[in-house]
């Protein structure tokens, strides 16, 4: 096993299963599913992308490929504008930030508390390290775990995850944020000198978040190989459901057979959902809060076994340009 594989495998351990579950991982994570699964296509020598079993929304951009998630990158909006709080944006991926913590490597853990929000909370981390390392943080919030996974990664967590019972929208919540793993390098090696930083973001209303302004032009959705498109041929290389053209708020139903865990990329020109149903039942929702086509990765069937007929059923909100689906046939 090498390095990479051992990142692989600690970003593998954050990600979280679909809308039941109740936790969601954001945007640079997409980015780097398009990374990893284009360097094992690559290894095998074939076209078909390998599925993997990984949610994501739209928040960040690697600086470089698998070397951990940069930090947010806001995009300035004179309808509202914008500043950093503590280094992170004040508005991203339709959140506000409330609560913000630092600490040193050596210290290795940081205790932030907000406010029980009614929409849930966006968390989003960024690390200062020496080249080459990336750490593992645990989340808890009032003592129950709520994910673990590697520095420089956002998520959404719905209130099943972080609120204990009883909670209600106002009170008080503690988040703790401690190291619980180094790579590369052995784990009884000594924590490397740097320092980890925290944000706490709460979930707005849509009609609520500042959107940025609206390009004069949208980009194609060609233009994103992501978005199920082999860049080499201009063929997809999965069953692509394209939005109605007149019509980017219809909702898209197709019957199609569906393997166990098999994946599903989503991409749009403008901000706005997409709900995913299968057989009626809510598997991911999507969400873009810009212009940027970052691609949301979802798995249908997650768990089950073979393959078999299924309705998805795609459901737009707030969409005013067009948008992808590309559903890969496979399992991870």
């Amino acid at each position: 096993m090498n390095v990479t594989d051992l990142r692989d495998i600690l970003d593998e351990r954050s990600h979280a299963a679909r809308i039941p579950a109740g936790l969601e991982r954001m945007a640079g994570v997409r980015a780097r599913v398009s990374a990893i699964r284009q360097r094992r296509v690559a290894a095998i020598g074939a076209l078909a992308v390998v599925a993997l079993v990984i949610i994501g929304y739209g928040l960040t951009r690697p600086h470089a490929p698998h070397a951990g998630l940069a930090a947010v990158q806001p995009t300035a909006s004179p309808s509202f504008g914008y500043h950093l709080v503590d280094g992170f944006p004040e508005y991203a991926d339709g959140a506000k930030v409330v609560a913000t913590g630092s600490a040193s490597t050596r210290v290795g853990v940081i205790r932030v508390t907000a406010a029980a929000a009614e929409l849930g909370f966006v968390f989003a981390t960024r690390c200062q390290l020496p080249a080459g390392v990336e750490l593992s943080l645990n989340w808890t919030a009032n003592g129950n775990k709520i994910v673990e996974g590697t520095c420089g990664g956002s998520f959404r967590a719905d209130p099943g995850r972080w609120q204990s019972p009883g909670t209600r929208a106002g009170d008080r919540v503690e988040f703790v944020v401690t190291i619980v793993a180094v790579q590369p390098g052995p784990s009884s090696g000594p924590v490397p000198d740097g320092t980890f930083s925290v944000a706490v973001m709460r979930r707005l209303d849509y009609a609520a978040y500042p959107l940025p302004p609206r390009p004069a032009r949208l980009a194609p959705l060609a233009r994103n190989p992501a978005a199920g498109l082999d860049p080499r041929v201009g063929q997809a290389t999965g069953k692509v459901i394209d939005s109605v053209p007149a019509d980017p708020k219809a909702p898209v139903e197709i019957k199609i057979p569906v393997a166990a865990n098999a994946a599903l990329d989503m991409v749009a020109q403008t901000p706005g959902y997409l709900l995913v149903y299968a057989d009626g039942l809510l598997q991911a929702r999507a969400e873009w809060w810009d212009y940027e086509q970052l691609v949301y990765g979802a798995s249908l069937r997650a768990g089950e076994q073979g393959s078999r007929t299924v309705t998805v059923r795609l459901v737009p909100e707030h969409m005013t340009g067009a948008w992808r689906a590309v559903l890969y046939s496979g399992q991870t």
